[in-house]
């Protein structure tokens, strides 16, 4: 899909094939801004027009795209392959794609893996999304003191967590890719309901990166609809949730 630069903003979402219009800006810079209810780093799937400079919401997201500096500007008749960078407590590059597939993504992403460990007192329901819309995982159940794990997915996932198989009102997890720099680029998010929030949760990377530390009934902790909180950290790590812990 096509986003134009008119009115210095678009609607845009990492998951979606992009081509970038060229601004004429000779610093290879183009500022927009993100009013979607879609955040930077992307918990769904879905395409978005991108046309559209209005406010939908009141929460106005900056953000700036920068060029990959191997390519020249696609008015100049190169291939365009930016890199996009979300502005929340601080700026953070988030999806790579080209200019018609975040395909380039495949293959550069090391094998870590999505962690869930269940310190709740009944089991819990585990599936992840990919973002690329290939076939989810299995449905997993959790019991109390078990584990699920699996790969990174190449594409970036939504892991969904819930306390009913029908994944009711589930906590979830996003994460997503760069690869230069190799980050890996997460969030623990409420926007779908969080059966777990009266207990403490948390979502890291490892030693070193941000986590998602929230205590019992901390809702601002969390990343959500209205404020998007993502974190980025460099490559490979494994990403951990732990639940009631």
């Amino acid at each position: 899909m096509r986003s134009s630069c008119s009115g210095g903003g678009a609607h845009v979402s990492p998951a979606s094939r992009i081509d970038w219009t060229w601004c004429g800006n000779p610093d290879g810079g183009l500022t927009i801004q993100d009013m979607e209810l879609e955040p930077c780093l992307g918990s769904k799937a879905s395409q978005i027009s991108s046309t559209s400079t209005s406010s939908i919401l009141p929460v106005v997201r900056v953000a700036q795209l920068y060029e990959d500096p191997q390519f020249l500007p696609f008015s100049r008749g190169k291939k365009d392959h930016p890199t996009f960078y979300c502005k929340t407590k601080s700026e953070i590059p988030t999806m790579k794609t080209t200019l018609f597939t975040f395909a380039a993504l495949l293959g550069m992403v090391s094998a870590q893996n999505a962690v869930v460990h269940n310190h709740c007192a009944t089991s819990v329901y585990v599936q992840s999304f990919p973002y690329d819309g290939s076939a989810p995982g299995p449905l997993t159940t959790v019991a109390n003191g078990e584990t699920f794990s699996e790969e990174f997915r190449e594409s970036g996932s939504t892991v969904k967590i819930a306390k009913t198989k029908t994944l009711a009102t589930p906590l979830f997890f996003g994460y997503s890719f760069s690869s230069h720099p190799d980050y890996v680029y997460y969030e623990l998010n409420t926007e779908w309901g969080n059966p777990f929030a009266a207990d403490p949760n948390s979502l890291s990377a490892g030693d070193g990166c941000e986590a998602f530390d929230c205590a019992a009934n901390d809702a601002a902790c969390y990343s959500t609809e209205a404020y998007k909180k993502v974190y980025g950290c460099p490559q490979p790590v494994t990403l951990t949730a732990d639940l009631c812990q």
